[in-house]
């Protein structure tokens, strides 16, 4: 999704862009595969090396507050995010030619 998409997606519902919550928010976005806080932080880290783990988490905690995101426990109770914005069907749904 584009930085522009992320940034209407946030004014709509009032939600304050920072560049930490738009690099988070879209990372779940793009990967469908549930990752967990790990995998999230490791990846927002290559291109926002300022980033820290509490950053992370501070912006994972926000975008769930706010209906953007969710976590879901898996993996014997680790915590994973999925993007609560998908449209029908799903784009993880959908093959990717």
């Amino acid at each position: 999704m584009t930085q522009e998409k992320i940034l209407a997606l946030f004014r709509e519902k009032g939600f304050r862009a920072t560049p930490q919550r738009i690099a988070v928010f879209n990372y779940v976005y793009e990967h469908r595969d549930h990752p967990d806080v790990l995998a999230i932080y490791e990846n927002v880290l290559k291109s926002n090396p300022g980033f820290s783990k509490t950053t992370v988490y501070n912006a994972l905690k926000s975008l769930c507050e706010s209906g953007f995101i969710t976590a879901i426990t898996i993996d014997g109770g680790r915590i994973h995010y999925d993007c609560l914005l998908y449209t029908s069907p799903s784009p993880r749904d959908v093959e990717e030619s």
